[in-house]
């Protein structure tokens, strides 16, 4: 762990396994910006055969004492995954026209999402967007690697007050099952470094 006044860099070695059979050292660095949050990863294949990776990253938001269910939730995407009860995707559909389009923006009330989305559209590094009726809000931002987003927004989850609903906007260099489709999926050459940022912003 390396840390300054203002981040903190973790490290972890993904060690040759069953079913996946390759030495990766990967690093995530948590550095406080101007108005947020940048979080940046990289991850070296260490192994003498290409390997593949997706990154994905899983942060939960609120905005202060705001319940969540009246926070806005915008983000323009292309596409949705469908998936069978086994949360496998399936298909993928275009969300135009449909109720999974949050490009206007919905009230994260009205939603009750587990789904990844394609086509995300990227305006100034801002992916989504999550706006409170006073004007706060969190900005989710993610560089160029990063293609999918995996909206979470279940409303039986455990909380600290009991079971309620929780939004997640969770940013993923790869689809779902990218390693069975190959959609995304990156093959990380020997002694290549791969690396990736995205972050927070907030504003009052």
């Amino acid at each position: 762990m390396e840390r300054t006044e203002s981040s903190v860099t973790l490290g972890a070695t993904v060690f040759p396994q069953h079913g996946y059979p390759f030495h990766l050292h990967t690093t995530v660095r948590y550095e406080l910006v101007e108005g947020g949050l940048r979080v940046s990863h990289t991850a070296t294949n260490l192994s003498d055969a290409a390997a593949p990776y997706a990154l994905g990253a899983h942060p939960f938001f609120k905005i202060g004492d705001t319940p969540i269910a009246e926070l806005t939730l915008t983000m323009t995407a292309a596409t949705r995954f469908e998936s069978n009860e086994r949360n496998i995707p399936t298909n993928e559909v275009a969300v135009s026209g449909t109720g999974f389009d949050l490009s206007g923006g919905r009230l994260v009330g009205e939603l009750d999402l587990d789904t990844a989305f394609g086509g995300i559209e990227v305006v100034d590094g801002v992916a989504a967007r999550l706006t409170a009726s006073d004007g706060r809000e969190i900005r989710v931002t993610m560089d160029d690697k990063f293609d999918f987003v995996q909206l979470f927004t279940p409303r039986n989850f455990p909380t600290l007050t009991g079971i309620g609903q929780v939004v997640a906007i969770e940013p993923m260099t790869a689809a779902p099952n990218a390693f069975n489709t190959g959609r995304g999926l990156l093959w990380l050459e020997p002694g290549i470094e791969f690396s990736a940022s995205w972050g927070v912003e907030f504003s009052a």
